[in-house]
């Protein structure tokens, strides 16, 4: 996990807690140095890019989508490939999708060899899209910055190891005091009650916590009064319990009034965030029955597909 601080200082983008901040980032040069290898392109070949003609290596760095595989690249890939079990794969949806999750491009690319050109590879990628974080901070309180709290993507396929686009940026390639484009992506239908006496609970597992760092650090930047109750799970209690002093101070300053942890892996019998919250139903109809639920996003899939209670966000 990475916790980033971003300086928005002269740039006149304000947020509120519960927004999200949208991130451009570059491809890993690595990455394009592999892929252009692979296909037998010279990296100084020029394509059409973002309405600029460029290099293709510069290209694929800036402009197109390296790390997210998909089926419309594997359909278009497959017939450069001339390959009789990439036509199968691609052939079939349901495996079609199980090989798309499961491969990355560059992946593709190791197992079925084919020569492209530089305009027939860039044409069937996607435009490289921003990726949204959670604000794990209040504007209240962080003043001209902004935080973020990232979980870097990391898995190996096929003896090779692999990071996330945006991720792996912020982890392996962003310096300090390194510049990084941004922008305020709002969010109003996830917020603090307007009404700051109104009890909230946030349910969250691992860097699902963001929005509620936010929210608590909002109600602490107001003095308000309501009720604070926070739900929160991780894999390892020593190497997973994000922000556990702030919560630490938060609890003692009077602004987390209550709170339950889950840690998956450190005992014998499971106890997952999902689970705590199930046990505390009680608790939701009753002492907090009037409280706002907010939940990340993981939650409330895991959540929905089991009990629909009536209120979420």
């Amino acid at each position: 996990m990475r916790h980033i601080e971003i300086d928005l200082s002269g740039s006149d983008l304000h947020y509120l807690p519960g927004d999200a901040l949208g991130v451009w980032f570059d491809n890993d040069p690595a990455l394009v140095g592999e892929i252009l290898d692979l296909l037998g392109i010279n990296p100084a070949t020029e394509i059409q890019a973002g309405g600029k003609t460029l290099p293709v290596a510069s290209a694929l760095l800036s402009h197109f989508e390296l790390t997210q595989n998909t089926p419309a690249f594997v359909k278009g890939y497959a017939t450069f490939a001339d390959d009789d079990e990439l036509d199968r794969i691609a052939a079939d949806n349901a495996v079609l999708q199980g090989f798309v999750q499961s491969t990355p491009i560059a992946g593709v690319l190791h197992r079925f060899p084919a020569k492209l050109t530089a305009e027939q590879f860039a044409g069937l990628l996607r435009p490289l899209a921003p990726r949204l974080y959670s604000i794990s901070s209040s504007q209240a309180e962080a003043g001209d910055e902004v935080h973020l709290t990232v979980g870097a993507v990391r898995f190996e396929h096929e003896g090779r190891a692999r990071a996330g686009g945006a991720s792996g940026f912020f982890a392996d390639r962003l310096e300090e005091d390194g510049t990084v484009r941004v922008f305020v992506e709002r969010n109003d239908g996830f917020r603090l009650p307007e009404d700051s006496r109104k009890p909230i609970v946030m349910i969250g597992s691992g860097t699902g916590v963001a929005p509620f760092r936010a929210f608590v650090q909002q109600r602490a930047a107001e003095n308000a009064e309501g009720r604070n109750w926070l739900i929160f799970g991780n894999p390892h209690f020593a190497a997973d319990f994000l922000y556990q002093t702030e919560w630490q101070q938060f609890a003692k300053d009077g602004f987390l009034h209550r709170y339950d942890f889950a840690w998956s892996r450190d005992q014998e019998e499971k106890s997952m965030c999902r689970t705590k919250s199930a046990n505390r139903r009680k608790d939701f109809g009753n002492g907090c029955r009037k409280a706002r639920i907010s939940m990340c996003a993981a939650m409330r899939q895991k959540w929905q597909k089991k009990w629909k209670p009536p209120c979420w966000m």
